[in-house]
């Protein structure tokens, strides 16, 4: 039996990524997050650039997951340090990212991996 894809690229899948569920909201409308869990995944930069007078480059990241997992767009997602900036101390902090869209990649057996479109927060 042949192996699916995301079995034979786990290679490229060399990040790893946090998210936490979005379990409802507070009385004062804060996010209530449940508990961080860890994927392994691949991360890719980018950039959008804003229509009209007051153009703004945006940057974008797209996050694909090793395996399918269910991801609702007000999950938190906190990237690797590396992708954040210093804080007061020189240390690299682990930003979070605002997912945009939220896509799943399929075979013909199924889903085989989710994709997480994010801008940062």
């Amino acid at each position: 039996m042949a192996q699916r894809l995301a079995q034979r690229l786990v290679h490229l899948f060399s990040q790893t990524v946090e998210i936490q569920a979005w379990n409802g909201q507070d009385q004062y409308g804060q996010a209530i997050p449940g508990t961080k869990i860890a994927y392994k995944a691949r991360i890719e930069r980018g950039a959008i650039k804003t229509s009209g007078q007051n153009q703004v480059l945006v940057s974008t990241h797209k996050i694909i997951l090793a395996k399918p997992v269910l991801v609702d767009p007000r999950d938190l997602v906190t990237l690797p340090a590396a992708y954040g900036t210093r804080n007061a101390d020189g240390v690299m902090e682990a930003p979070q990212a605002t997912i945009l869209e939220v896509s799943q990649l399929s075979d013909a057996r199924g889903h085989i991996s989710t994709v997480l479109h994010c801008g940062r927060s």
